[in-house]
């Protein structure tokens, strides 16, 4: 986690890897089952840079999701929190 993460403004939902309309400034964006199982290898560090251009506040991803020393360092240089939740938990339902 990043000392100082960006501010969350909204929380949006990344239902398919390269789609740029959840990764918004200043969103939450709640990585799905569906998206989480894209990630994989250079998948996860393209995300993360991604999101870091556009000034995501952070990422929510499953258990386990594969990261990587460069996805990690670009994360934190990038103000991005990464936070992981239990592949069990629906972060949806309130």
């Amino acid at each position: 986690m990043p000392e100082h993460p960006h501010e969350i403004t909204e929380v949006t939902l990344l239902e398919v890897i390269g789609e740029e309309e959840a990764l918004r400034a200043g969103a939450l964006a709640i990585v799905s089952r569906t998206a989480g199982a894209e990630i994989g290898g250079y998948r996860f560090d393209v995300l993360v840079r991604r999101a870091v251009e556009r000034g995501v506040a952070g990422l929510v991803l499953r258990q386990p999701t594969p990261s990587s020393v460069t996805g990690d360092s670009l994360a934190q240089r990038g103000r991005l929190a990464l936070l992981e939740v239990s592949d069990a938990a629906d972060p949806l339902q309130v």
